[in-house]
């Protein structure tokens, strides 16, 4: 609760029981968190001006990360790259009551995700989760009315407990379509979300061709411009104002390559066969055809 607009003196710290970041007025991103190097939980809360919560720049080490009640946050982009667990080998998420926030995407490569829940965010419109997790305690989305698209868990076979409800503009499920199609759910939770969306047998009965990448879709989601199209050895899109993520999947919906757009706006498509793709970045998707 203070002035602070920026974190740098907080990298030497080591470790710390749990970093609280909330009620600071001048807060706006937290590109410049660079520390501390172990905590047990993270909390960023009711911050009125922060607008992103991107990645971390640092090596974290941590068991949880809850963000809420943030009044004028619009993204959620958690790239957690070089993420480590405490010693209770797991860690959640949680992304509740932020009003107006519109899209969460969290890409994780420690296989240690254990749940993610997000609860009453009034304006979310799209969730993302690229995960190398084979297995989950829990997914847990309630309570978003604008909430039409929930993509990714490619690599996830099984989840203990699935609690998806009250999402009305939420029609298409096929991202649990292919979870109860390898291993499966313990405990499958379905209603009050959008037609074809609250058994499983509406699930397990949905069209999912184009599963996870949209392809049949697109035209739900921004269009990401891109040049050329189709593309040989690269493509290029609008040059970033920060480095981002990007995905490109195929028509089976398996992630075939992500990575950081360059500064120039350029992806290289070296060794990507011919063929359809979806390439995404941010909430924009776009086809690419690659020859």
């Amino acid at each position: 609760h203070s002035a602070l607009t920026n974190f740098s003196g907080l990298r030497n710290l080591v470790v710390t029981g749990g970093l609280y970041i909330y009620e600071n007025e001048g807060l706006k991103d937290l590109s410049t968190l660079d520390g501390p190097k172990e905590v047990e939980s993270i909390k960023i809360y009711q911050n009125p001006k922060l607008k992103t919560c991107s990645t971390f720049s640092y090596k974290l080490t941590c068991d949880y990360i809850r963000i809420y009640e943030n009044q004028s946050l619009e993204l959620v982009d958690l790239k957690l790259d070089s993420f480590t667990v405490t010693w209770r080998g797991t860690y959640s998420i949680t992304v509740s009551k932020n009003t107006i926030l519109k899209n969460i995407r969290v890409s994780e490569y420690t296989g240690k995700l254990r749940s993610l829940t997000i609860l009453e965010n009034d304006s979310l419109t799209s969730i993302h989760v690229n995960t190398i997790s084979d297995s989950l305690a829990g997914i847990f989305i309630w309570l978003s009315p604008l909430l039409k698209n929930v993509t990714g868990f490619s690599n996830v076979k099984y989840v203990y407990r699935v609690d998806v409800n009250s999402n009305p503009s939420l029609k298409k499920l096929c991202f649990l379509k292919q979870i109860l199609e390898k291993e499966g759910i313990g405990y499958l939770s379905l209603f009050a979300n959008g037609q074809g969306a609250n058994t499983e047998a509406e699930v397990l009965n949905t069209n999912c061709t184009d599963f996870n990448t949209g392809i049949g879709e697109v035209n739900g989601f921004e269009a990401l411009a891109l040049y050329p199209n189709p593309a040989q050895n690269e493509v290029y899109i609008t040059a970033p104002s920060q480095r981002t993520s990007y995905y490109i999947y195929d028509v089976s919906g398996k992630l075939v390559r992500q990575g950081l757009v360059e500064t120039s706006g350029r992806i290289g498509l070296a060794t990507i066969s011919n063929g359809m793709y979806v390439l995404m970045v941010d909430n924009k998707r776009s086809k690419l055809v690659v020859q």
